[in-house]
């Protein structure tokens, strides 16, 4: 019917009619108001007071009750419950690679993907690999031969808290004689240099594939700033065999504490059934893959061969690590610090750096480039 239809006079009538009849009959009688009277009459504030109280010992009750089965269950389905997170947590992992195609930086041929090595890169990024040489991060760790030690072995000796440490060549071997794990003084090789500056520490190899940190360094910063000797990591403290900071003792154990991050794709390959180390690495050092994720992909994309036009998203790499395109820093003349010409559209070279560069702890080993530092590390604060 049209909004501005009128009905007849008389139709309204009969429902009017009709409406005070169904009122009348609705209508209850005394008898009914009576009782309704007498009904609100009975409904007293004493009882209904009564009523929350009443409400609050049977919920009282019923968490006792509650309380009990579950302290019952808990005790009676602790392996049940181990079990049922296991299985997730396997469910989880065995699911892992099915990340690389939740992140938009991380192609899903990913899994594919194998360490090439820095020469391999370097074959078309020539610039990329001239700078990364003689970098802290190409230095990161080196057999310990020739130039690559900076330190002076030629008879020199350093003592500390009553403790003489003695440093010399023997057949083009780089030596210390010092305290070792069992209290006597031993003569050790040095096999890797560990760093460059301003200070280069040595690692020595001990039984069970282990590699420690030794407890003396040297400084490699110029004279005339303090540099050119060799000084302790723990001066003026009494560290001896048997104490948890002895260049001998865990931790100072390169495998767990310093490989991690001082090489490319390591493999710690602990036993314990035998407590022996079999680390494994891509390369020694902090290399191209280290940061980029294993190239044999990108390789693949860039001479064209397999099926190397899947890769055409990221050019096979598993994260594209490009936010600094163009940019540039400056040093604010009023804070000192400095200043990027524009501002942060990225997270991304910031998850992949903070596996390193920050206060950390490793979950597990299968990192996989592109994905928050979270996942894999247990990142905290600097506090006191």
């Amino acid at each position: 019917m049209h909004r501005g239809s009128v009905l007849p006079i008389s139709i309204i009538r009969g429902s009017r009619l009709a409406s005070k009849r169904r009122r009348k009959r609705r209508a209850p009688g005394p008898e009914a108001r009576s009782a309704s009277q007498q009904t609100l009459r009975t409904w007293s504030p004493e009882a209904a007071s009564r009523a929350p109280q009443e409400r609050r010992w049977f919920l009282v009750i019923a968490g006792t009750v509650l309380l009990a089965i579950v302290f019952a269950a808990r005790t009676i389905s602790a392996l049940g419950a181990g079990l049922i997170v296991s299985f997730m947590l396997m469910l989880h992992l065995g699911h892992r690679p099915a990340r690389y195609g939740t992140n938009p930086n991380i192609i899903s041929s990913a899994p594919g993907a194998v360490f090439v090595g820095a020469t391999t890169c370097g074959g078309c990024h020539v610039r990329e690999l001239k700078l990364w040489t003689g970098s802290h991060h190409q230095l990161a760790m080196q057999p310990a031969v020739g130039s690559a030690v900076l330190g002076d072995f030629s008879a020199k000796s350093l003592t500390d808290r009553g403790l003489t440490s003695r440093f010399f060549r023997r057949d083009n071997k780089f030596m210390v004689r010092t305290e070792g794990p069992d209290g006597a003084l031993h003569d050790y090789q040095i096999k890797y240099t560990f760093g460059v500056s301003p200070l280069q520490q040595y690692l020595i190899e001990l039984p069970g594939g282990r590699l420690q940190a030794f407890g003396v360094a040297w400084d490699s910063r110029a004279p005339d700033d303090g540099g050119q000797r060799w000084v302790s990591l723990h001066p003026g403290q009494k560290v001896g065999a048997g104490d948890p900071l002895h260049w001998s003792a865990i931790n100072q154990n390169w495998n767990f504490m310093c490989a991690d991050c001082h090489s490319t794709n390591v493999r710690k390959n602990y036993r314990p059934a035998t407590r022996t180390f079999a680390t494994s690495y891509a390369e020694i050092n902090v290399a191209c893959e280290a940061c980029h994720g294993p190239g044999s992909n990108h390789v693949a994309w860039a001479q064209k061969k397999g099926d190397w036009r899947r890769f055409g998203t990221n050019h096979g790499l598993l994260t594209t690590l490009d936010e600094r395109g163009g940019v540039t820093w400056k040093i604010d003349t009023v804070s000192g610090n400095a200043i990027r010409s524009t501002s942060r559209w990225s997270e991304r070279e910031i998850q992949m750096c903070a596996r390193c560069h920050s206060r950390r702890g490793q979950i597990h080993e299968d990192y996989v480039h592109g994905q928050p530092v979270g996942d894999d590390y247990r990142v905290a604060l600097l506090d006191d």
